[in-house]
């Protein structure tokens, strides 16, 4: 590769799949230190990639990241996807949008690939939405760090379905259907009131009952929410002390 780059045939050098003693290797009796080194990087993998990442980052070779949908693809109700919920609704994003911020966090190139229109629409979207927070990128690194136990010869992680996770997707979909009828209920009530009633020294009975339901489906809201921010706290919490 080297000559091919003296003769012009290749512009740069790269290297896939190699950690930290590969590349150490590489560095001593190379002329050219490879400018990428492309390699599996995701949640579950964070860990025992640190010592691949540092190396890169001392010798300034770029990181690049495949695979790093495997969270929400292969492991859809692992500990991580209950740790993509909070900048979820924080950013209005994807899991995949918020996976793909936590990649640049970690200083790496995303590569993936699709070929549906509206994946590229939310991948190229994600130019539009802000970094993840330290917090919650925190929060995603100890979700991910995961038993060694439960790492597959392959390194991918053992796939085993969590029923908190799964009790929190229910919690969101009935969360996100309150707050629709808690909408359409507050709608009714600004209607009866300011315009059905404007001339009304006192309120009639539908004004009463659509204030009643609205109130009721507000603190529906709020205990649905805590709910589910404890239920989250839980497993992201676990994923901590393993």
């Amino acid at each position: 590769m080297e000559q091919a780059k003296k003769d012009g045939i290749a512009k740069s050098i790269g290297v896939s799949n190699f950690d930290a003693k590969q590349l150490s290797d590489i560095v001593k009796i190379a002329k050219e230190v490879p400018v990428i080194n492309q390699i599996n990087l995701h949640p579950y993998l964070y860990q025992s990639s640190l010592d691949t990442l540092k190396f890169c980052n001392e010798n300034r070779i770029v990181v690049e990241a495949y695979g790093s949908l495997y969270p929400i693809t292969q492991y859809p109700d692992g500990p991580v996807t209950a740790a993509l919920i909070e900048p979820q609704h924080r950013l209005i994003a994807t899991a995949a949008q918020v996976l793909f911020l936590w990649v640049r966090a970690k200083g790496a190139v995303i590569v993936t690939t699709t070929n549906r229109n509206e994946r590229l629409v939310e991948y190229l979207a994600l130019g539009k939405l802000g970094p993840l927070y330290q917090a919650e990128v925190n929060a995603i690194d100890a979700a991910g760090a995961i038993p060694s136990s439960d790492i597959e010869s392959n390194g991918w992680p053992v796939t085993k379905t969590d029923p908190t996770i799964s009790h929190l997707h229910r919690i969101l979909k009935y969360r996100r259907f309150i707050s629709c009828i808690f909408i359409l209920q507050a709608t009714a009530l600004t209607y009866f009131v300011y315009v059905r009633n404007l001339r009304r020294s006192s309120p009639n009975w539908e004004t009463m009952v659509c204030a009643g339901s609205v109130t009721i489906l507000f603190i529906a809201s709020i205990l649905l929410t805590l709910i589910r921010r404890r239920a989250t706290a839980r497993v992201v919490g676990a994923g901590a002390n393993v």
